[in-house]
């Protein structure tokens, strides 16, 4: 793990939850982008929040979803 990264966190591990926290995400960038176009602020936080959980959850490699992780200690 590169120096600076927050390691995984236990709760994040099963699939459901990133995918749960995910769509809440996807939805609040979505009322943000429809409902509330006056402040462009709170779309770029639900936007840098959203892309962020896109990054850490699935792209970084930190929560490897298989049998071979099963034992691992991390």
């Amino acid at each position: 793990m590169p120096i600076g990264l927050p390691p995984p966190h236990p709760w994040f591990k099963p699939l459901w939850r990133r995918l749960l926290v995910l769509g809440v995400c996807l939805v609040w960038l979505t009322v943000e982008a429809v409902f509330n176009r006056d402040s462009p602020f709170w779309l770029g936080i639900a936007a840098v929040v959203t892309v962020y959980a896109v990054w850490d959850f699935f792209l970084r490699g930190g929560y490897r979803d298989g049998p071979e992780d099963e034992g691992a200690d991390r």
